[in-house]
C-alpha cells in the first residue's frame, strides 16, 4: 500500500508541475498575442542590437525599405558597365526629389560577367556551391508582359550568353560597337555619333517611346573601358578621361529628368553593375570592393515617386525586382498564352 500511495503521489506531484507549466505557457501565448494585435508597433519590444526600419523623409534620400508599387506601361532602361561613385552621388543628388535608389551587392572578381548572365540569360552560380540557378531576365518579363521593347547597345557580351530566340521577342535591336570609339569620352550609345546625331537617335527612341509605347533598353560599357585603360596607363593613380566621362554623362542624361515630368507614364531607370573608386596603399584597386566604393545601383526616377533608398540586396534579384515597377499582367499589344511561354526553349 505504502508504494502505491508513493506512486499516486508521485504521480500527482508531475502532472501538478505540468498544469503549471501549460498555465504560464498559456499566459505568455496570451500576453504576445494581446501585444501585437493592441499594442502600437513603436511601443513593441525590439531585440537587442536590432532598430526598427527607418522612415522615410520627403526630398531626402534615406536608407529604408522601399515601399510603394507604382507600376509602368512604359520604361527606359540606362544600363552603364561600371561607374564612378562619386559620379552616382552628384547623379543621385540631380534626380533626388523623385527618386528611388537600390543598392547591390557584388562579389568575386568575375561578377560583371555573372551579373549579365543573371540580367540577360537567367543563369547564375550559386556562391556558395557553384550551382547554376535559373533567375528572372530582363527580357523574358519584358515578353511574358506583353511589353514591346527595344534593345540599343554592344551585343558582343551578350551574344555570347543569349540564343537568338531572346533577341526575337524585341521590337527593334541596334549594335552599337564602343570598342571602336574609345577615344568618344561620351556617355551612352546614342550619343557616340558627332554633334547632334546622337542626340537625334535619342529622340527617336523617346518619340518610340511616347507615341509606339515602345520602350527600350540601352547599354554601355565605355566608362569601363575607359577605367580599364587608364588604370593601366596611370598604375591606378589618376582616372582624369574617367573624370571627364561621367561631367558629360551628367550633363547630358540631366535633361531626362524634365523629359520624365512630362510624361509620367513612363519609368527612368539608370543602372550600373559596379563602380571603382577604392583606394588601397594610395593606389586604386581594380573594379574596387565593398559598400560605396563597388556597389551597383539601380536609379528609378518619376515625378509620382517619392524619394527612398535601400539597403543592400543581392545582385541575383536586380531584374526580379525592377520589373515589379513594370506593369505586370496586362498585354498591351497581344495576349501571350501558356503554350506560347513553353514552346520558347529559352523560358524553360
Amino acid at each position: 500500500m505504502a508504494n502505491k500511495s508513493g506512486g499516486s503521489g508521485h504521480k500527482r506531484l508531475i502532472f501538478s508541475k505540468l498544469g503549471c507549466f501549460c498555465f504560464v505557457l498559456l499566459i505568455v501565448c496570451g500576453i504576445s498575442v494581446l501585444t501585437y494585435t493592441t499594442i502600437p508597433t513603436f511601443f513593441r519590444l525590439s531585440p537587442k542590437n536590432i532598430s526598427p526600419a527607418p522612415l522615410c523623409a520627403d526630398n531626402q534620400l534615406e536608407f529604408c525599405q522601399i515601399n510603394g508599387r507604382q507600376q509602368f506601361s512604359k520604361f527606359i532602361w540606362f544600363i552603364a558597365d561600371g561607374t564612378s561613385y562619386q559620379f552616382v552621388d552628384r547623379l543621385e543628388k540631380h534626380f533626388s526629389n523623385h527618386s528611388k535608389v537600390y543598392i547591390t551587392h557584388t562579389e568575386r572578381n568575375r561578377y560583371s560577367l555573372e551579373l549579365y548572365k543573371s540580367w540577360f540569360a537567367g543563369v547564375i552560380n550559386d556562391r556558395m556551391n557553384y550551382k547554376k540557378l535559373d533567375a528572372e531576365t530582363m527580357f523574358r518579363s519584358l515578353y511574358r508582359n506583353g511589353i514591346k521593347s527595344s534593345f540599343i547597345g554592344p551585343m558582343y557580351i551578350m551574344n555570347s550568353l543569349m540564343k537568338d530566340s531572346e533577341w526575337s521577342v524585341l521590337h527593334k535591336v541596334e549594335d552599337v560597337k564602343h570598342d571602336k570609339k574609345e577615344n568618344d569620352v561620351l556617355p551612352w550609345p546614342f550619343f557616340f555619333e558627332d554633334g547632334e546625331e546622337g542626340l537625334n537617335k535619342l529622340q527617336e527612341y523617346l518619340d518610340d517611346v511616347s507615341e509606339q509605347n515602345a520602350s527600350f533598353i540601352a547599354y554601355s560599357t565605355v566608362s569601363d573601358n575607359l577605367f580599364h585603360k587608364e588604370y593601366t596607363q596611370y598604375k591606378g593613380k589618376y582616372f582624369p578621361e574617367s573624370a571627364k566621362h561621367g561631367d558629360l554623362i551628367l550633363q547630358t542624361i540631366g535633361f531626362m529628368k524634365e523629359w520624365i515630368d512630362n510624361h509620367p507614364d513612363t519609368l527612368l531607370i539608370i543602372a550600373s553593375d559596379h563602380g571603382y573608386d577604392e583606394m588601397v596603399d594610395h593606389q586604386c584597386a581594380t573594379h574596387g570592393s565593398g559598400f560605396k566604393n563597388n556597389t551597383g545601383w539601380q536609379m528609378l526616377y518619376n515625378p509620382l515617386f517619392t524619394p527612398e533608398k535601400s539597403k543592400e540586396m543581392d545582385s541575383i534579384d536586380v531584374v526580379s525586382t525592377l520589373i515589379t515597377w513594370v506593369l505586370l499582367g496586362i498585354c498591351l499589344n497581344k495576349q501571350v498564352t501558356i503554350q506560347e511561354l513553353k514552346n520558347n526553349l529559352w523560358l524553360k
